[in-house]
């Protein structure tokens, strides 16, 4: 039977230990396969794979292999990084609109009206205190703290 030959050369070359690879971690796995898969291609090993399993069976495992990926966040594209430029506009976009903010606030601010005076100090009280925040770490020495939940922002300077 030529068809068990070729399987049994085709078992040999493509899993010389077995499937022993699929006992090491996810990560480890889907690296071993991503190999695995290479080797079939670098030495053309689908053509006898086809022949033996129908062209289907290899799709279906590169498929798999590539949702495998994904699901272990390695072969998704990861988003770039704005380049600096970018940050650098965004962030003095952002002083601008604070600074904008600000003056609107203290616009609102009536000597007279004890209420007003209120108002303006509680609405400028988070720009204060993270400004105060800011400048107290960098005296410090100490880095920018880093975002605890999406959404949540570390203070930011207001110079």
């Amino acid at each position: 039977m030529p068809e068990a030959k070729s399987a049994a050369e085709l078992l040999a070359r493509v899993f010389p230990s077995g499937l022993a690879f699929l006992t090491l971690d996810y990560k480890q796995q889907w690296e071993e396969s991503d190999r695995l898969l290479s080797l079939i291609d670098d030495e053309e090993l689908g053509g006898k794979l086809d022949q033996l399993c129908q062209p289907a069976f290899l799709a279906a495992v590169r498929r798999a292999h590539q949702v495998y990926g994904d699901a272990l966040g390695l072969t998704q594209q990861k988003p770039l990084l704005p380049e600096a430029p970018a940050i650098a506009s965004a962030l003095s976009s952002l002083r601008a609109a604070i600074r904008f903010y600000g003056r609107r606030v203290v616009a609102l601010a009536d000597e007279q009206d004890p209420v007003s005076i209120e108002l303006v100090k509680a609405s400028l009280s988070p720009l204060l205190e993270a400004q105060t925040e800011a400048r107290g770490r960098r005296a410090r020495g100490e880095p920018e703290p880093e975002p605890t939940d999406e959404g949540e922002l570390p203070p930011v300077a207001l110079n």
